[in-house]
């Protein structure tokens, strides 16, 4: 069951990146200059599954070579304990000490200082949250694309042009 509690997180945040790149992308926010030679960012349109085809061939493997190497130090890090083997879930290698909250990041030990408020309870509802608010943002990202690729397809999503990027079809 940890497995798919771990996958679970990670595919939670995964979503909720994904809502949020595509709402910024559907309200026309980008990064300043040139994604490569003479293709500026705002160039990419307003549809981000037309942005994506629109991206070089050598950005998307940027992207998915640092797509993979972060899921790789994640599984393979040498400075904490695999979660199968007692380690804590990915991403989250925070503990609690009796000075503060202990996290690992990137080797190093950060010592976060907490108040009275900050409690175990307080800690797993935050963490509940999380992945209540990903299991939304799953739902949401697959509506979006549904949305853009079949037009009609998310009563929810009618019209709302702004929002959703309507008409694109997988043969663009």
């Amino acid at each position: 069951m940890l497995w798919y509690r771990a996958a679970e997180l990670k595919h939670s945040r995964v979503a909720m990146l994904a809502c949020t790149g595509w709402l910024v992308n559907q309200y026309e926010l980008y990064f300043p200059g040139n994604l490569a030679a003479g293709k500026a960012f705002a160039s990419l349109g307003k549809n981000p599954l037309e942005a994506w085809s629109a991206t070089p061939y050598d950005g998307k493997v940027q992207i998915l070579f640092a797509i993979g190497l972060a899921e790789f130090h994640s599984e393979f890090g040498t400075y904490k304990k695999h979660f199968t083997r007692g380690g804590p879930l990915p991403g989250n290698q925070i503990e609690r000490t009796a000075s503060g909250w202990q996290d690992v990041w990137g080797g190093k030990v950060l010592n976060i200082p907490f108040g009275p408020e900050d409690t175990d309870a307080k800690f797993r509802t935050q963490q509940n949250a999380e992945l209540n608010n990903g299991r939304a943002a799953m739902i949401g990202i697959m509506g979006f694309s549904a949305a853009a690729l079949v037009p009609g397809s998310v009563p929810a999503l009618d019209g709302l042009d702004g929002v959703v990027a309507q008409g694109w079809t997988i043969g663009a």
